[in-house]
């Protein structure tokens, strides 16, 4: 049986990670409109599953290739989705400033863009990363805004 040692599984992570990169870019440049869609979002749920699986390094490398592939078609929805994903991601993975991080990130392009449902969704893990790290004060004050997005929007049962 072949074993891998800790600097050859890292070495394999890197070059996908660079594979999809270029193929991020490559459909990009193709111009491929019709499956963007599909294709970002075939990202997100990879990060997603590899969250769940606590494979933390392997979500966080689909939460970049999305976020680089939104970047490339200059979908600002997108890049906010891909940089809310991965903070979510550091979220799980208990790296509260790396989340707050990218969730700030994700957030402020949600509110220049006017994408309530998804900035109700930023201020609402942004909550709960502060309610980890026993910041009741910022946890009350996030999730209270979560709530009034929600209520504006009228989708107070999506949080």
């Amino acid at each position: 049986m072949f074993k891998l040692n800790t600097t050859t599984f890292a070495f394999l992570l890197s070059l996908i990670a660079i594979g999809m990169l270029f193929s991020c870019q490559y459909k990009a440049k193709q111009g491929v409109s019709a499956g963007d869609d599909e294709y970002f979002m075939h990202l997100i749920e990879q990060s997603k599953s590899f969250q769940y699986r606590h494979a933390f390094d392997t979500a966080l490398l689909y939460s970049d290739s999305a976020y680089f592939y939104a970047k490339s078609l200059k979908d600002k929805d997108k890049q906010a989705t891909a940089l809310l994903r991965k903070g979510t991601v550091f979220k799980n993975a208990n790296l509260p400033d790396s989340a707050k991080s990218y969730l700030f990130r994700g957030r402020s392009i949600c509110m220049q863009a006017g994408n309530f449902k998804k900035l109700a969704a930023a201020e609402s893990t942004i909550g709960k990363v502060y309610q980890r790290l026993g910041d009741n004060d910022s946890a009350v004050y996030y999730l209270q805004n979560a709530i009034r997005i929600k209520g504006q929007v009228g989708d107070s049962l999506g949080l």
